[in-house]
């Protein structure tokens, strides 16, 4: 039996020893990293550690499977930070949404940790030559970080613009050349001599009966296609088989890193057509799944709404006493006269009971 791990399951650490952006030049790694050049994502290894090797100090992966390692493994004086991707149903959106710049990259990964482990192309261990070996630590490339920030935040933009049929969107993001179909921005970054392959050619698009100029339906094709790339390219798994409770045993697949666990999680949103809202107070991102559809419709839950229910209140008593009539609020923050009136009169006891 194959089976696929359910993504609520997968749990990562992350080092606590604060996030910086360190200059290659700094760093000795134990491996080529070839041309790439220019600032790393690097931890330094808490000093009271540097007595241990790299793996007496990993006494367990930043990436594990709780069915597999238990949570018990984990080991406090290490320091490190647990998060279950459960709790984070949007990261990938949250990733997306990083301005493209050195400090938005380091901004996530202080708080989440590294994309990659020891085992992906964009992770390599590294050290200060001041530490030796024994201080060595993983870094990763921010311009591997701000080339997956760009892969996510163009599958996200098209997702987006596709749902709602924004061809205004879509027109910013892609268009349509003699070639086929083009990521603007692909296009624009090469030359006259260089637009001879686009993201998707004529024949792609007869052959899936999508017509020239339809923004739309090629998006929808684009989309499926770079999201398909993007999941070959970055998505790393690791295998274990283990009996369960006296059943045949099966075969567990499982993302090994946090790249691939957001992989999958984006690709899991995008194929079951999650409906997303943004919360109009903390406007996080949370999923408007139909028992939460109703009650959540503007917000991502209670204390959200109760706090703009607030500060709606203080507004309208603010507006009013600047000389608004209760008529005039009633209408603009679209309640009734009496809720408007019952707001400003409370505001009013308030005031004398302070005084």
């Amino acid at each position: 039996m194959l089976e696929v791990e359910a993504l609520e399951r997968f749990i990562w650490c992350t080092e606590a020893a604060p996030f910086e952006l360190v200059d290659k030049s700094e760093l000795v790694f134990t491996r080529d990293i070839g041309e790439d050049s220019g600032l790393v994502l690097f931890t330094d290894v808490p000093k009271h550690l540097l007595s241990l090797t790299p793996q007496e100090r990993r006494v367990f992966p930043l990436y594990f499977r709780e069915t597999i390692d238990p949570v018990s493994a984990y080991v406090p004086r290490l320091h490190r930070r647990m998060y279950r991707l459960a709790g984070y149903p949007l990261l990938f959106r949250t990733f997306a949404e990083l301005p493209e710049t050195p400090e938005g990259c380091l901004s996530f990964a202080s708080r989440y940790g590294y994309l990659g482990d020891e085992a992906s192309e964009l992770s390599i261990l590294a050290y200060r030559p001041e530490h030796g070996r024994t201080g060595a630590s993983m870094a990763e490339s921010v311009r591997g970080w701000l080339s997956a920030v760009s892969d996510f935040k163009t599958i996200v933009a098209l997702w987006d613009a596709t749902r709602a049929l924004d061809v205004e969107a879509l027109a910013g993001i892609v268009m349509w050349s003699e070639c086929g179909l083009w990521l603007r921005k692909t296009y624009d970054s090469l030359g006259e001599n260089g637009r001879l392959f686009p993201e998707l050619s004529r024949q792609d698009m007869d052959a899936h009966g999508v017509e020239a100029g339809d923004l739309v339906g090629g998006a929808r094709l684009l989309l499926q296609r770079l999201l398909a790339n993007l999941v070959q390219e970055s998505l790393l798994f690791s295998a274990v088989v283990f009996p369960v409770n006296g059943r045949p045993s099966r075969l567990v697949l499982s993302p090994v890193d946090l790249l691939s666990a957001m992989c999958l999680q984006m690709a899991a949103a995008i194929l079951e057509n999650k409906d997303f809202r943004q919360c109009l107070q903390c406007e996080k991102w949370f999923e408007a799944s139909p028992a939460t559809l109703q009650a959540n419709k503007q917000f991502c839950g209670a204390s959200c709404r109760m706090k703009a229910y607030r500060e709606r209140q203080k507004e309208a008593v603010r507006l009013h006493a600047q000389g608004e009539t209760v008529e005039a609020l009633a209408e603009r923050f679209e309640s009734d006269t009496e809720t408007v009136r019952s707001w400003i009169e409370k505001a009013g006891r308030k005031s004398a009971r302070r005084q």
